[in-house]
């Protein structure tokens, strides 16, 4: 729950600094999110969408389906668990 927990707090940062207001969910909805994509169990894995290798919550990343720059929303229906070397293939 520390990883899931520090990566909340990171993304808030994020919006605190570009002066963007609060996240629009909580922690605990940030974290439901990722034990479901986990398979209910934070040592559980899911497949990146884009290399297909395995990750687990210490390896990975969240994408957007739709950048925040180009007007996607800050919501868990719109992110995608990813790895970080795919992530940075894509220009991210």
């Amino acid at each position: 729950m520390a990883v899931t927990g520090s990566r909340y707090d990171a993304m808030q940062a994020r919006m605190e600094k570009k002066k963007l207001g609060h996240l629009p969910f909580s922690k605990d909805t940030f974290r439901d999110y990722i034990l479901r994509q986990l398979g209910g169990s934070y040592d559980g894995e899911v497949q990146c969408r884009y290399c297909k290798s395995w990750l687990t919550i210490d390896t990975l990343a969240i994408d957007h389906a739709m950048p925040l720059h180009r007007g996607g929303p800050w919501t868990c229906s719109t992110w995608r668990l990813s790895a970080s070397p795919a992530m940075q293939s894509r220009g991210r």
